[in-house]
């Protein structure tokens, strides 16, 4: 005879199912706490450098939207002899791909380098989109340099943002 209790222990099942239930009633409970608006949007901002130049690339479609089923590629054109490198490549709110393609014409050593940066969000469904592109001081905390560049447009059209980098 033992001189304690035995006591059961939990299956494992019951052990990952509790903390699992008690997340899910907490994530609901702020998703009914946080209502979304028409006019919340999110963004995914992958970070750049064109020839030592950072630029922050911000893709932005309505919360409301986020579940739909879609992709997102976007794509730096630098100069042919231009260094280019992603950086940060943050797909924590959706699906997205970034790429630099040194396909310009070449730049000739001397003033602005000329970088064009193209967004295409597919999806089922059509609805708006932004692109944002904010050249970046290189010395941290990252802040905006300049002004950043924009246009808006709609899911399955190619949103194009032109911009010059000065040295």
């Amino acid at each position: 005879m033992r001189p304690w209790p035995v006591r059961s222990r939990p299956s494992r099942a019951a052990r990952l199912t509790a903390p699992a239930l008690l997340a899910g009633s907490l994530f609901a409970g702020v998703l009914a706490q946080v209502p979304a608006h028409a006019d919340d949007w999110c963004f995914d901002d992958p970070i750049v450098s064109v020839q030592g130049h950072l630029l922050d690339i911000r893709t932005s479609l309505p919360v409301a939207n986020v579940i739909t089923k879609r992709n997102t590629v976007v794509t730096v054109v630098i100069p042919s002899n231009v260094h280019g490198a992603v950086l940060v490549n943050n797909v924590s709110a959706f699906p997205m791909t970034t790429t630099i393609s040194a396909s310009g014409p070449a730049w000739s050593g001397a003033g602005a380098i000329p970088v064009s940066v193209q967004a295409l969000v597919t999806a089922d469904v059509s609805f708006p989109v932004v692109l944002t592109v904010t050249p970046l001081g290189s010395a941290l905390p990252l802040s905006a340099l300049g002004d950043p560049a924009t246009t808006s447009g709609v899911t399955n059209a190619t949103l194009n943002v032109a911009m010059s980098l000065t040295q």
